[in-house]
């Protein structure tokens, strides 16, 4: 029985559809990696331009990538209760604000008895506010607020399987939250919207 055995499979190793069989495999093979590779090489190129030209276009990675060059945003996101997994779309915003509207604010008494002028610059949390104080006046001469806003668009399940959150099941509801550098918390959301095409 196992000569009978042996010669099928000489005869099947001998034959020319095996030997076409296993062409056939290899090239299916190259054909499907090789468009893996195509569609990694763009993705690649595009995060490239958009990080060279440095706009406003979307770069695309994945949770590896995420996690490996941008360490602010992935703890920033767990200190907020989001998984990198639910996370669809992350906007950051630099907000720079700046008023030169001069305010004169008048004083009852001198604070200065002679006619020098006091300049000042005040810090205070994420604002800086500019002036000089002359007499009985303090004028305010700029005013200038800097901050940093994190949104994260991020997708959750309506409904829970027997009472635990991560066994979700339904439609995902996409959901946002903005964190405020400056505030150091969570800016609420008047709106978010999708529109399809």
């Amino acid at each position: 029985m196992w000569i009978k055995i042996l010669s099928f499979l000489k005869t099947i190793l001998n034959s020319k559809i095996f030997l076409y069989a296993i062409i056939g495999l290899v090239a299916y093979l190259w054909w499907k990696d090789r468009g893996n590779l195509v569609s990694t090489i763009t993705k690649l190129d595009r995060n490239q331009t958009a990080l060279l030209s440095n706009s406003n276009e979307q770069i695309e990675l994945n949770k590896r990538e995420f996690q490996k060059f941008y360490h602010k945003e992935d703890s920033l996101m767990q200190s907020l209760g989001i998984k990198p997994k639910q996370v669809q779309n992350i906007i950051v915003n630099n907000y720079h604000y700046k008023d030169s509207t001069t305010i004169i604010i008048p004083l009852k008494k001198d604070t200065l008895h002679n006619s020098d002028t006091l300049r000042f610059i005040a810090p205070i949390n994420c604002m800086k506010i500019k002036g000089y104080v002359i007499n009985k006046s303090i004028i305010f001469t700029d005013e200038e607020q800097v901050d940093k806003f994190h949104t994260y668009l991020y997708g959750e399940r309506p409904n829970h399987l027997l009472g635990i959150k991560w066994l979700g099941y339904g439609k995902w509801i996409i959901e946002a939250k903005t964190y405020s550098e400056c505030l150091q918390g969570i800016i609420q959301t008047e709106s978010n919207l999708k529109i399809d095409n």
